[in-house]
């Protein structure tokens, strides 16, 4: 019988305490940070609280501290890169380049606004980069990864403009290589409203029911 692998029960949990235990910056600040992240690969985690209307379950989320992110990606050098290369690739996509590029998307957005932005990062080695970041999609549902595409787009060059603009570009245009982009995606606006309540309104309720579960203990 073959065998499979699988994860240690505490390796996630141990995560998440690493991942909540991090500082979190504000997104403004990010160039003071530059010289230390720019040599760090991992995951990191954005959160909103400002004003845009369809991301109020997410801001009233965050309101005691920041609880849920409206964003999680990861920052690996580009390529399949191990020992060395993998070392001198870091550079090339470090969190603080991701961080960066994610800074240039917002503050070109329309309706949105960097100083609203706060990021936390989890600082990993080159192979478990891909993991951290997959569990805390998982813990989070963050609503730029499973409800709203393009966020983390970049533009596809001259000649493929065909492609279909994302949902992201169409609820927060701005970024001039996405408005050449006729072809659009579809999406229903009251449907993106009503997945994004209804899952911030279950995590609440999960929340509660794993308080009620440590009272009883």
């Amino acid at each position: 019988m073959i065998r499979k692998f699988v994860v240690p029960e505490n390796l996630e949990a141990d995560l998440l305490a690493f991942y909540e235990a991090q500082e979190v910056y504000p997104l403004r600040h990010l160039e003071q940070m530059r010289g230390e992240l720019g040599l760090l690969l991992g995951a990191y985690a954005l959160f909103y609280t400002g004003p845009f209307d369809l991301y109020a379950p997410v801001v009233a989320a965050n309101q005691q501290g920041f609880i849920q992110p409206l964003y999680i990606g990861k920052a690996v050098p580009k390529g399949d890169r191990t020992g060395e290369s993998a070392k001198k690739a870091v550079l090339e996509n470090s969190l603080h380049k991701r961080l960066y590029e994610h800074t240039r998307s917002i503050s070109q957005a329309e309706n949105l606004d960097v100083a609203d932005f706060s990021f936390r990062v989890v600082p990993t080695t080159l192979h478990l980069s891909a993991w951290v970041e997959s569990v805390l999609i998982s813990q989070f549902v963050p609503a730029w990864n499973r409800h709203i595409d393009g966020f983390g787009n970049h533009d596809p060059g001259s000649g493929r403009y065909n492609q279909r603009r994302s949902v992201w570009d169409q609820i927060h245009p701005g970024r001039s290589w996405a408005s050449r982009m006729a072809n659009l995606a579809l999406y229903d606006l009251a449907e993106l409203r009503e997945r994004i309540s209804a899952r911030h309104h279950a995590r609440e309720v999960r929340l509660e029911e794993d308080l009620e579960q440590m009272s009883e203990q």
